[in-house]
């Protein structure tokens, strides 16, 4: 395959090189990127990320379902940064093909939201050992804030606010979605 070409379904030659398409060859590749997506294991997800990238354009919707199951799977290893980093390149694709105001879009904005929440909230606790209790860092967190980690507080107020007006614009306000991320909102404004 032509590493400079990315191709549509129906395409018969190469858009780049205009070499004929080995389709035989394509859904091989295909074949293998779909049996390492559905392994489960996040190193097997990547090379299948990496045979996807060779084959699809940027903003296909295969990649963006690809970008989405890595940042669940780093989510759950508790690899919040991964996971975010996954979960943005997610929401670029959705983005690219529904539009900025698209309900598509504010459901993959939920997801970071709780990323970018879960991400803050780890990072304080594991600053003081996982072992104080809520209430003691709750009350350190002003030193905490002043040592550089306001910066991801204040992204993840910023992320959730925005994700609310997308979810109130689209009559989606009675969600459930909503309530959580308001009580996130909340939270993180008390700190």
């Amino acid at each position: 395959m032509c590493p400079e070409g990315k191709l549509s379904a129906t395409d018969e030659t190469c858009p780049a090189c205009r070499l004929p398409v080995d389709l035989t060859r394509r859904v091989k590749s295909e074949t293998q990127a779909n049996r390492l997506l559905q392994s489960g294991n996040i190193d097997s997800v990547r090379k299948c990320l990496d045979i996807q990238q060779q084959l699809y354009c940027a903003d296909a919707h295969v990649l963006g379902a690809t970008y989405d199951r890595l940042a669940e799977l780093y989510a759950r290893k508790g690899n919040f940064c991964e996971s975010v980093s996954y979960c943005r390149k997610s929401i670029d694709v959705v983005r690219a093909r529904f539009g900025s105001q698209s309900p598509e879009l504010a459901r993959e904005m939920f997801k970071l939201c709780t990323l970018l929440f879960n991400r803050y909230v780890s990072t304080v606790l594991a600053s003081f050992g996982h072992t104080h209790r809520l209430f003691y860092w709750v009350v350190y967190i002003g030193s905490f804030r002043i040592s550089g980690n306001s910066q991801r507080l204040q992204e993840a107020l910023a992320t959730i606010r925005a994700t609310l007006v997308l979810y109130k614009n689209h009559g989606l306000s009675h969600e459930d979605d909503v309530q959580e991320l308001i009580g996130m909102k909340r939270f993180l404004e008390t700190l």
